[in-house]
C-alpha cells in the first residue's frame, strides 16, 4: 500500500491524467474551467475499473470517495489551489 499519504495523492491524479490522455483530452486538468472538469470528472469516475488482479469488478464506494479527496486535495493545495466544491 502506500508509505506517504503524498503517494495517494499521486497515484490518484496519474490515474485522472492518463484516462485524459487516453480519451484524447489535455492533461493539465488543474486549469481547466470549473464545468469542463466537472464533464470531464464524472467521465472519469464511470470508466474507473479495478485492476484485473482485484477480486471484484467494480469499485467500492469508499473506494471512490478517496480517489474523489485525492484528486479534490490535489486541486486545493499549493501550486494549484483551485476553489473546489
Amino acid at each position: 500500500m502506500f508509505k506517504k499519504i503524498s503517494d495517494f495523492f499521486n497515484e490518484m491524479t496519474s490515474y485522472h491524467t492518463d484516462w485524459l490522455a487516453e480519451v484524447g483530452e489535455a492533461t493539465n486538468f488543474e486549469e481547466l474551467e470549473a464545468g469542463r472538469l466537472n464533464e470531464l470528472l464524472t467521465c472519469f469516475y464511470a470508466a474507473l475499473q479495478p485492476t484485473t488482479q482485484a477480486k471484484t469488478k467494480t469499485y467500492s464506494k469508499s473506494a471512490f470517495v478517496n480517489i474523489r479527496s485525492g484528486l479534490n486535495r490535489w486541486l486545493k493545495e499549493p501550486p494549484n489551489r483551485r476553489l473546489v466544491i
